[in-house]
């Protein structure tokens, strides 16, 4: 699973595994503002049950803070949709922000490599 695709499709995947994380936890308790107004989202997603993606998530965690770490969370978790503002708010490049996520998927997929291995 080296290709940057395959790479990307777990990132993709990891991804979507993270935002179900929240369904796991108990709802915090609704102010009387919050019952009164309707609810803005729809029904909670099934939350994704993988052990692999746990690794993947174990594997980013460990990694240093970087700003390849910065990026790939920018980019899959957060969503950022304006590339271009974003790199320049971080005085890179376009290409040099997707540079940084591929150097940040990398660098995931090698310590997911290793955990896995230990496993």
């Amino acid at each position: 699973m080296s290709t940057k695709r395959d790479l990307n499709v777990l990132c993709e995947e990891w991804a979507a595994w993270h935002r179900t994380r929240r369904i796991f936890v108990p709802p915090l308790p609704v102010g009387l503002l919050g019952s009164i107004q309707p609810r803005k989202v729809g029904p909670e997603p099934d939350a994704i049950c993988s052990s692999a993606l746990s690794f993947f998530n174990l594997a980013v965690l460990s990694l240093p803070e970087s700003p390849e770490k910065e990026a790939l969370y920018l980019f899959y978790i957060h969503r950022v949709s304006h590339i271009k503002r974003v790199a320049s708010a971080l005085g890179i490049s376009r290409d040099a922000f997707y540079k940084r996520v591929e150097s940040g998927r990398a660098q995931a997929y090698r310590a997911y490599c290793r955990m896995v291995e230990c496993v």
